[in-house]
């Protein structure tokens, strides 16, 4: 059931906060500070610098060129920029310091039960997926070694922008979760993206689903293409989002889908909360969308208006005048108890430093 903000001075902050959402995403153009210097490819089975910047044949080639079948990888050590163009292969690392930027063309995928993330940036920077194109990005990952199990992982902010269509399916057979997408900042669905998350556990308890999790800066969607997050396969903890610092917000989603297990997440220091949001609110502004629900589903799906009747929307992305109205996931007395489960994690060391160790083929 759809809840607005009590207070006035919090509907307030949300509006504020809404607004320099949208000044910040006016432009999803990648352009990194730090750019990586290199990074490797399936599996760490080949390595991309200046001196061997293409896939070709499976192998690091000083030559190319990239056309999505002899050759489908290359690697931009100015701009730290991955093009993808047809890859079908092993995760992705970025071993330094340094943003990353992948632009898809074609077709892709990653697949790796040998690692425990599909494209890890866990000790370098931030991450952006995009298309020019509409091109895709599969990830699947399966492994049951101890670890944190992410599709993809950054140290900074993760975004999906462009016209890129990303798909994300974690399954941890016996480690600790299952994240569809970890970011030590914030995770940004842009423009026309589209992104699909399905996260899943079924290694014993204490274990735990989350398809998006935020440890600071919160998610926020702004995107006329379709967005999918499952956790609804989960038989023990789980959140569709847990979200440590910031909140959830919704300002655009041609169709936004919720699934869940009716769980909960209890015993992963989620100090008894709901299925769908762990931390923060869900900001939104329901006289922008039609809003459904039933067991174990939430559906928000953005309202169009075609005045002239040419058959185009006239709505244009973006934050709406009239603000945003707030969702709340729990009281403040449940976030004041939340800790930083998967920091701590990270901190006590063991499960990220396996993820960074590939095997090679």
């Amino acid at each position: 059931m759809i809840q607005t903000l009590s207070a006035w001075k919090k509907g307030a902050f949300c509006l504020i906060a809404a607004a320099a959402l949208a000044a910040a995403l006016i432009t999803s153009t990648a352009v990194f500070a730090t750019p990586a210097a290199g990074v490797y490819v399936d599996d760490m089975g080949a390595w991309f610098d200046s001196t061997n910047p293409y896939l070709c044949g499976g192998a690091a080639s000083p030559a190319g060129p990239l056309d999505g079948a002899a050759c489908t990888a290359e690697f931009d050590t100015v701009t730290g920029t991955l093009t993808l163009w047809n890859y079908n292969g092993g995760a992705i690392y970025v071993p330094a310091s340094g943003d990353l930027a992948i632009n898809l063309v074609g077709v892709n995928s990653i697949f790796t039960t040998t690692g425990t993330i599909g494209i890890n940036a866990n000790s370098s920077g931030s991450v952006v997926v995009t298309s020019t194109s509409e091109g895709s990005l599969a990830i699947d990952v399966e492994q049951g070694g101890g670890a944190i199990i992410c599709g993809i992982y950054s140290s900074g902010d993760t975004t999906i922008s462009g016209s890129a269509n990303v798909s994300i399916d974690v399954l941890d057979t016996g480690g600790v979760s299952a994240n569809g997408i970890y970011a030590s900042g914030s995770i940004n669905i842009l423009d026309s993206a589209s992104l699909n998350v399905i996260a899943e556990s079924t290694s014993a308890a204490p274990n735990a689903a989350f398809a998006l999790n935020s440890f600071t800066g919160g998610i926020n969607i702004n995107t006329t293409g379709d967005v999918t997050l499952d956790s609804s396969r989960q038989t023990s903890d789980s959140a569709v989002i847990y979200v440590f610092t910031g909140d959830v917000n919704l300002v655009r989603a041609n169709i936004l889908t919720l699934l869940y297990s009716g769980v909960g997440c209890t015993g992963y220091g989620c100090a008894g909360t709901t299925s769908i949001l762990y931390g923060g609110v869900f900001n939104y502004d329901p006289s922008l969308f039609d809003f459904d629900s039933g067991e174990g589903f939430e559906i928000y799906t953005w309202i169009t208006s075609d005045g002239d009747g040419d058959g185009d929307d006239e709505e244009e992305p973006g934050m709406p005048s009239t603000g945003f109205f707030a969702k709340p996931s729990q009281t403040d007395a449940v976030i004041a108890t939340m800790v930083p489960v998967v920091s701590l994690v990270l901190l006590a060391g063991g499960v990220f430093a396996a993820a960074k160790k590939f095997t090679k083929k």
